[in-house]
């Protein structure tokens, strides 16, 4: 009736009858003024959208050698006006990273499109990297972020390199520190760590517990079965002792010390996760508007935007 095309990717980002109209209103005005959005959320006319593709990376998918498997990557090439500078994406885990993943894929391309070079990839025994789901384990995630690091330098060259880690990605990248095999690497920044492995493994167990009873999943309650599992992962007692020893550094913020290190907060998270209202009274914390919600279970599937995010991480790294 209204004549607009709603690609499938909105219904994620627009998660709720009250956001998809809004969205679906402003895509009707957009037509009729023939004119689009970027990534930014400017407006663009018919003209500028050619310019606005010819912007977007080269993209360039491979697989690299860490701890016995094959990790999968993906590689943002800027097409033009490189700044001589390249970021590490460092994901989250389990259904964070279903959650936080094509918002990823989105901080990819605007990084890229403003000169950085940039490198996406999965850790082990997640996502597209092999692996076996039970093997995980912190240690592990810290080497595939060094050798993705090293992988990554090996493309580039020697440029300044910075991690952007979020959530399990956020609080594994900053205890990597600059070393021999990381000479390069200048900067931290992490977005909505987590503070202590312990809370996160109980906040999984209440998601699991939730969906279980809910009925929201299935037709009646349902109870745990033998197979050891946490919010549809599989576990066994040496990756559940390794999550519940992870633990944001306290020397995150030692003077001198190299690479600079930053944490970025979504709105309310400051107050949401626990621990970090203890720490940032000695270590500063940028907080954004954007309320992504990691602790309630209401939001556990759900897709989210970030652009104040984007913004506070944009503008650190460029300065």
């Amino acid at each position: 009736q209204l004549d607009c095309e709603l690609p499938v990717r909105d219904f994620f980002a627009n998660p709720t009858v009250a956001t998809a109209a809004k969205h679906v209103e402003s895509l009707v005005a957009d037509s009729q003024n023939s004119r689009t959005e970027n990534v930014d959320g400017d407006l663009l006319d018919k003209e500028d959208q050619i310019a606005q593709r010819e912007r977007l990376p080269l993209l360039r998918a491979n697989y690299f050698q860490s701890g016995g498997q094959h990790l999968f990557s993906v590689r943002y090439q800027p097409r033009s006006n490189a700044n001589g500078r390249a970021v590490l994406i460092c994901p989250a885990y389990g259904h964070e990273y279903q959650r936080s993943y094509r918002n990823l894929q989105q901080f990819a391309v605007q990084l890229c499109q403003r000169g950085f070079e940039v490198l996406r990839f999965d850790y082990a025994a997640t996502g597209n990297s092999t692996g076996h789901c039970q093997d995980a384990s912190i240690e592990l995630f810290r080497e595939n972020v060094k050798d993705a690091a090293k992988y990554f330098c090996e493309q580039i060259g020697p440029q300044p390199l910075s991690l952007v880690g979020v959530r399990l990605g956020a609080t594994v990248a900053a205890s990597v520190t600059a070393n021999v095999d990381l000479p390069h690497l200048d900067q931290v920044l992490c977005w909505d760590p987590i503070i202590n492995g312990s809370d996160y493994l109980r906040m999984l167990e209440q998601f699991h517990d939730r969906a279980l009873s809910s009925l929201a999943y299935f037709n009646r309650r349902r109870y745990r079965s033998a197979i050891d599992q946490l919010f549809g992962h599989q576990m066994n007692s040496t990756k559940r002792a390794s999550f519940a020893r992870l633990s944001f550094p306290d020397t995150f913020r030692s003077p001198g010390s190299s690479p600079r290190k930053r944490i970025i907060a979504s709105g309310g998270y400051l107050h949401a996760e626990p621990g970090l209202q203890a720490f940032a009274k000695e270590h500063p914390v940028l907080e954004t508007t954007d309320a992504i919600q990691w602790h309630d279970g209401q939001f556990a599937e759900s897709a989210f935007s970030s652009p104040a995010t984007y913004r506070a991480m944009i503008d650190c790294l460029q300065s």
